[in-house]
C-alpha cells in the first residue's frame, strides 16, 4: 500500500515537472513571438508601439530569453531618448549661457534683472533668449540683484525632466519638472508665468 502510494506520489512529480517544462517552453515561444512583432514595429518605424510591445513582454515573460532581450531593449531606448532630449536642452541652455556671459564680460557682472538687460546697450535682450527658446519650452531665468550670479531652468509640458546651468556650476543639472515648477513658484515670482521666457524675482 506504501509502495503504490510513493509510485503515485512519484507519477505526479514528474508530471508536474513535465508539465512546467511544456508551460515554459510554450512562454519561450510565445515570448519569442511577441519579440519578432516589436522587432517588425521597429522596422516599420513605429517607435512607439514597439516600446509599448517591449514593455508588454517583459511584464508578461519577465523569466524567458525574449525577456531579457526586450529588457535590454528597453534600457537602450530609454538612454537614446535621454541622450536626445538632453541635447535639445544643452543647445538652448548653452545659448543662454552664452547671452549672460557676453553681457559679463562687457560690463564685469551678470545682468541685474531683465530691465537691466534690455535697458543696457548689449545686443542681446530679453526679447531675444524668447526668440530662440524653442516653442513648447519655458526658461525659468533667476537674475541674483547684485549681478555675482545667474541660473536659467528649462523646462518643457512633454518631458518629466528639466535641466539648468547657473553662472557658477555650468554643467547641466537634470531635474523633476513638476516638483521644480512647484519650488520656483512658491520661492519666486513672476509677471508672466505662461511666456517662454520666465524673468523670476524673489518674493517680497
Amino acid at each position: 500500500m506504501r509502495k503504490r502510494f510513493f509510485q503515485f506520489i512519484l507519477i505526479v512529480l514528474i508530471a508536474c515537472t513535465l508539465l512546467l517544462i511544456g508551460c515554459s517552453d510554450f512562454d519561450e515561444m510565445k515570448s519569442q513571438r511577441s519579440l519578432l512583432q516589436a522587432d517588425a514595429l521597429m522596422q516599420q518605424g513605429n517607435e512607439l508601439l514597439a516600446e509599448q510591445a517591449l514593455a508588454d513582454l517583459v511584464a508578461k515573460y519577465p523569466g524567458t530569453q525574449s525577456g531579457i532581450v526586450a529588457s535590454k531593449r528597453l534600457l537602450q531606448i530609454q538612454k537614446q531618448r535621454e541622450l536626445g532630449e538632453r541635447e535639445v536642452f544643452a543647445k538652448v541652455l548653452d545659448s543662454y549661457q552664452q547671452v549672460l556671459n557676453g553681457y559679463h564680460a562687457l560690463y564685469a557682472e551678470y545682468p541685474r534683472s531683465i530691465s537691466a538687460l534690455d535697458q543696457s546697450d548689449y545686443f542681446f535682450d530679453s526679447a531675444y533668449l524668447e526668440e530662440i527658446t524653442p516653442e513648447n519650452y519655458q526658461a525659468y531665468l533667476w537674475l541674483k540683484s547684485d549681478g555675482s550670479d545667474y541660473r536659467v531652468w528649462c523646462v518643457t509640458q512633454e518631458k518629466a525632466r528639466g535641466y539648468a546651468v547657473e553662472a557658477l556650476n555650468r554643467k547641466l543639472v537634470p531635474f523633476e519638472r513638476a516638483e521644480l515648477v512647484k519650488k520656483v513658484k512658491i520661492r519666486f515670482q513672476s509677471t508672466a508665468w505662461d511666456g517662454k521666457l520666465v524673468a523670476l524675482q524673489e518674493q517680497n
